[in-house]
Order: C-alpha cells, then sequence, then structure tokens
C-alpha cells in the first residue's frame, strides 16, 4: 500500500496476534522519516498500537475508538434517585473507555468511580461540580463505575472514549 508520495508500507511480519509494520515517509526536502508500527488485537477486539517515529524514538500508543456501525448506545446519562447510595453503571461494553460529566442542570456535585468493594462517594470518588467532565475512564464496561450525587435525583452524563 503507497502513501500519498508513493512510498511503500512494509509488512514487516505477523507474530499470533500481533502485526509490525514499518513505513517512510517523505518529509520533504529530501528527508524522509521512519515510522514504526506494532498493532495488537486484543482477546476482546480491541486494537491496540504503539508507533514509533524518526530517530529520535518518539512514541504515542493509540487505542481504537468505538466501532459506531456495530456498538450500540454511544452516549447516555445516569440518574441516582437517592443522594448517597451510589448505583452501577449500565452494561455498556467500551472500546476506548468512557467520559462522564455532571448534568449541567444538576444542583450540587456528583460523584464517580468505584473504591474497590463496589461502592463510591463523595470522599473517595472523582467530584464533578454541575456541568463538568472529569478525566477519561480508561474501563472496557460502564458497569465497572459506580454513581453517586450529593442532591437525590442528579444525574451524570456518559460518552464513548
Amino acid at each position: 500500500m503507497a502513501d500519498k508520495t508513493g512510498n511503500a508500507t512494509i509488512d514487516k511480519g505477523t507474530s499470533g496476534n500481533e502485526t509490525v509494520i514499518e513505513k517512510w515517509v517523505d518529509i520533504g526536502g529530501g528527508a524522509h522519516a521512519r515510522l514504526l508500527a506494532v498493532v495488537l488485537q486484543t482477546a476482546s477486539g480491541i486494537t491496540i498500537g504503539k508507533v514509533a517515529q524518526g530517530a529520535a524514538g518518539s512514541e504515542a500508543w493509540l487505542v481504537k475508538g468505538p466501532d459506531t456501525s456495530t456498538d450500540t448506545a454511544i452516549s447516555g446519562q445516569i440518574t441516582v434517585a437517592e443522594a448517597g447510595t451510589a448505583v452501577q453503571g449500565p452494561n455498556v461494553l467500551l472500546t476506548n473507555g468512557t467520559w462522564i460529566g455532571g448534568h449541567p442542570d444538576n444542583t450540587g456535585n456528583v460523584a464517580y468511580g468505584n473504591d474497590g468493594a463496589d461502592d463510591v462517594n463523595m470522599s473517595n470518588g472523582v467530584v464533578l461540580e454541575p456541568g463538568h467532565f472529569g478525566p477519561p475512564a480508561m474501563v472496557a464496561n460502564l458497569n465497572e463505575i459506580w454513581f453517586d450525587v450529593a442532591t437525590s435525583g442528579d444525574k451524570f452524563c456518559w460518552f464513548k472514549g
């Protein structure tokens, strides 16, 4: 397969469920950069790639996002009926984690996480003000996360990473 400059992508071989790909890219002025990628297909179908570029060896991890052609909901809301009583997230498979935020109409703070005993509260969770999103939660299923609120009836918003 050729890139826009006509340089070839060379499949360096496959070992089990891992594929190594090497590609030389024309970066202008007669110079070329080497792009080396290792792609791993996990048992759960998640594609993870490690990319190293150039002589300096800079690298980044790449994770495949949700497949909207086969995945169902990619966003939703969770309502916690009673403050101080955490609820478990719904059974939603995640390819690349999830983003979670407090609904903008909330009247109090919310908290999410998992204390290891399948619970969360305002003292041990990620606490958010109304309308704010927390860091991405890198979990395989939304049901690994628990949700609690300071005000009964407040909500969380979530979407797949």
